[in-house]
């Protein structure tokens, strides 16, 4: 049995990213196959499963009935139902055992895929064997697949330093000795400004909390899901005071105050930590943080550096009045 990968308290940046590939360890993946596979991840997962078309993946997630996410991960539709690639070990086998539980008699088989691996692919199309080249210029939240088996790559968010990115799934023998790049991944992931769901923020966030509306990872018009209730109610109702935000901390900072998901930063807890990886130059993390809150930055402990906000590739969208006026949807 494959074993989880312990969370670290300060994920160093090992791969090179000139080498184009390396092996996400930390990542695993589950697909989902049956006769009444879209219906039923339709009503489990907040995101349009059913509107995801063939050949395309979609950014989604897993909540809680109180609306708090559980796992967040990259579905794909494939020809005989459906892959996801979730970022997290240990989440992906709480997440495994929570989904089963409602299977019931439903057509419906979980199959997580121990003898694949994931692999982060950097740098153009050279870094992947040309598959680049075959991919359309698609928009973040509608992701194209390339498909070949039980091999898939999905163009994933491009880095404006790094270059084109995509996740590979591959056949976990022919690996070899690839330099895990799981750090190098997370840190082109919080430039992008996209949250990943990790044992310590398990259950912590409401969708809109880490900016789900706005990289098009939560339907409000899709129906009924766990929790879907009170994200209708946060959505139409403007009652969303915290939005994830981007920060960067430069100069010295020891390795006991690098902050890892789940930490508080801040006054009385203004800030959590969704991601956070160190680099040459400090720390860059992504947080949820009260609004208002973040004007001053955020400091990472006594001594140390200050995290100040930086820019994502988009602005937290603000509840609209006639939004509010919509009532909670179904």
């Amino acid at each position: 049995m494959i074993q989880p990968v312990p969370e670290t308290r300060h994920p160093a940046i090992a791969a090179d990213p000139t080498t184009g590939r390396f092996h996400l360890g930390g990542h695993r993946v589950i697909d989902v196959d049956g006769d009444d596979a879209e219906a039923f991840l339709q009503g489990q997962f907040c995101n349009d499963v059913a509107a995801l078309g063939a050949g395309r993946a979609q950014i989604n997630g897993y909540c809680t009935p109180k609306g708090r996410l559980l796992a967040t991960f990259v579905l794909q539709r494939r020809p005989d139902g459906f892959r996801l690639v979730l970022p997290d070990a240990m989440v992906a086998e709480a997440f495994v055992k929570r989904l089963g539980m409602f299977i019931m008699r439903a057509a419906v088989t979980l199959r997580p895929r121990t003898e694949l691996a994931v692999l982060g692919l950097i740098g153009g199309a050279g870094s992947c064997d040309g598959s680049f080249d075959a991919l359309p210029d698609l928009p973040d939240a509608l992701l194209g697949v390339t498909d070949a088996g039980e091999v898939s790559l999905v163009h994933w968010h491009d880095d404006p330093v790094m270059g084109a990115r995509a996740l590979g799934v591959v056949a976990r023998d022919t690996v070899g000795d690839l330099v895990e790049g799981d750090a190098l991944w997370r840190l082109a992931d919080i430039r992008a400004g996209l949250p990943s769901v990790r044992v310590g923020t398990m259950e912590a966030f409401v969708p809109q909390m880490v900016n789900f509306r706005e990289i098009e990872a939560v339907s409000f018009k899709k129906g009924c899901y766990p929790g879907q209730e009170i994200v209708a109610r946060m959505h139409y109702l403007g009652k969303q005071k915290r939005h994830m935000r981007r920060f960067v901390a430069t100069g010295e900072v020891s390795d006991a105050l690098v902050p890892v998901p789940g930490d508080t930063l801040g006054q009385a807890g203004a800030a959590e930590v969704v991601d956070a990886v160190r680099t040459r130059d400090g720390v860059e993390l992504l947080a949820v943080v009260r609004i208002g809150a973040w004007s001053d930055g955020l400091s990472l402990g006594e001594g140390a550096a200050t995290a100040f906000d930086a820019t994502l590739p988009y602005a937290p969208n603000e509840p609209k009045e006639a939004e509010a006026d919509a009532g909670t949807g179904s």
